[in-house]
């Protein structure tokens, strides 16, 4: 699908921050301390638009309904394929094309569970323990234990995920329980054929990746079943190549009107320009409120007591009245 030709994407606000503050209008002839600039600016105008303050006259600040996706993701069916041998660890199969998430997953073979540390090529697995043998032609299932989250997850909306409804049952929904809850039940005798119970775990930061969520569910799935959910988005900071910010053809001269207020802010130290950009932001919450109540977040969204999907997320969509938004604005 093509980008709507509205948006705004990553070189307008380049060529909007640069005629605001007399640059050249190539970015390519920035010089480097411009650059770094700008990615500043870019990271500030994105968060302030993302996360408003409260606009005077309202209790909280404002949740936007583009950051409340829909997603939908796959639990992968145990893999059986061929046969297996294991020496120190290293298992190499026969007859195997392993998946290409078998590092998320668990080798089960002569009544043992052990870890896959990394999964070498489609004939060979490492474990997590090297002591682990097994003669050749063994028979094993490999089962996936984790799913790793969008990496823009900030939080489930709901308090669990749904079966997609062309499943072949009529299964019901998976709840969300602590981690400590899953390992204790797995140690227990279980009935369940299908997964019923899921826990959010998240992973560290490294180098080069920041903090993100992974899933996992019990009991782990033997055949193939899809699931959805609601989720809470934290968007990334664009680059020239995932260009587009969250809001960008919609709310597209208010994110400019927040990248140019924060601009002035940071290189010239004035704050001549947040006025506008309250009166930007008052029109695209006014707009958010008056698109998507009702029909993006349900007719309970105004209830408090009402158990819906969107869980916390109602309280901010109360309505109020259009008259107590205000724009005053001093940054003293």
């Amino acid at each position: 699908m093509t980008a709507n030709a509205a948006a705004v994407n990553y070189a307008v606000l380049q060529r909007e921050v640069a005629r605001q503050l007399g640059w050249d209008r190539t970015p390519a002839n920035w010089s480097s301390i411009q650059t770094l600039d700008f990615t500043d600016i870019l990271a500030s105008g994105l968060r302030q638009f993302y996360y408003p303050v409260g606009i005077a006259g309202e209790k909280k600040s404002h949740a936007w309904s583009f950051l409340y996706p829909l997603a939908e993701f796959e639990l992968s069916a145990a893999y059986t394929d061929g046969t297996i041998t294991i020496a120190s660890g290293v298992v190499t199969g026969s007859g195997t094309v392993f998946p290409t998430w078998a590092d998320q997953g668990d080798l089960w073979v002569d009544q043992g569970r052990y870890t896959v540390a990394s999964r070498d090529s489609d004939t060979q697995l490492t474990l997590d323990d090297t002591t682990v043998a097994a003669a050749a032609g063994s028979g094993y299932t490999l089962r996936r234990h984790y799913y790793d989250l969008p990496d823009d997850f900030g939080g489930m909306v709901s308090d669990g995920f749904t079966y997609r409804r062309d499943e072949q049952f009529h299964l019901p929904d998976i709840t969300i329980v602590s981690e400590r809850d899953i390992r204790q039940i797995d140690r227990a005798f279980n009935n369940d054929i299908y997964p019923s119970i899921a826990a959010l775990i998240p992973i560290p930061p490294t180098a080069t990746q920041s903090s993100r969520w992974k899933v996992t569910f019990y009991p782990l799935a033997e055949t193939q079943y899809f699931v959805e959910y609601r989720y809470e988005a934290i968007p990334p900071v664009i680059d020239a190549t995932d260009d587009y910010p969250y809001g960008a053809t919609e709310h597209g001269e208010t994110i400019i009107a927040s990248c140019l207020d924060m601009a002035e802010q940071k290189i010239k130290g004035s704050y001549d320009l947040h006025q506008g950009f309250l009166e930007r932001l008052t029109q695209s919450v006014m707009h958010d409120r008056r698109s998507y109540s009702v029909h993006t977040l349900g007719f309970g969204v105004k209830s408090r007591g009402l158990q819906n999907e969107m869980g916390s997320l109602r309280s901010y969509r109360e309505d109020t009245p259009y008259g107590n938004l205000q724009t005053s604005f001093n940054p003293n």
